[in-house]
């Protein structure tokens, strides 16, 4: 902030196996780019602490074919799945009289992490009217529904920025204690979801 300009940044990583696509004020994308950064570090001291053979870099092949990652959390890595309080203030089970969560899910039927985030943020301010939504917000509607198999991101809080970024904009995150739904997002919601071609209008 400079005699009250907001300045705007974008940035760009591409490293192989893993990018980061950012743009928003300069607080934003540095609390995403310290996130990421975290993330990289985590994999590189896993491939240090596999000893000589092993990939150097994210994506890398390996000379010595290492077994395949399963994906599941190492006892020593710092790679972890992000995980935030339940906001067990929220009525997503239709005490109030309106539209249950996991009925909406149902009537959307989204297929990737992208279009999951944005049903989320539509559901909590448009069915729901709830404010400000933050991001224990929509982590608690990922956990509201574990019993129709769906699971939170790994990267949760890059996956909220990846969903508002100027690839989909289908939601405002640039306070992401005040989550926004921008007009695409719910046109996004209210005419493309569900369709035969879900899942290939965004990304996973």
């Amino acid at each position: 902030m400079d005699g009250g300009v907001l300045v705007m940044v974008k940035l760009r990583i591409d490293l192989n196996a893993r990018s980061l696509e950012v743009e928003g004020d300069e607080a934003f994308v540095r609390e995403i780019y310290s996130d990421f950064r975290e993330q990289i570090l985590g994999m590189l001291s896993e491939m240090d602490s596999a000893g000589p053979g092993r990939a150097t870099a994210p994506g890398a092949p390996s000379s010595s074919e290492p077994a395949p990652r399963t994906g599941k959390k190492s006892a020593g890595g710092n790679r972890r799945e992000q995980a935030y309080a339940i906001n067990k203030d929220l009525d997503l089970y239709g005490k109030s009289g309106k539209q249950k969560l996991v009925d909406f899910y149902r009537e959307k039927r989204p297929s990737t992490a992208i279009e999951r985030n944005t049903v989320f943020v539509y559901y909590l301010k448009n069915i729901l009217g709830y404010s400000p939504v933050t991001l224990a917000d929509v982590y608690t509607c990922y956990s509201a529904l574990k019993s129709e198999g769906v699971r939170s991101p790994g990267s949760f809080k890059q996956s909220i920025a990846d969903t508002s970024s100027r690839k989909y904009g289908y939601i405002d995150a640039k306070n992401m204690e005040d989550l926004g739904i921008p007009l695409r997002g719910t046109q996004f919601v209210e005419h493309d979801l569900p369709g035969l071609e879900s899942g290939k209008a965004a990304g996973a």
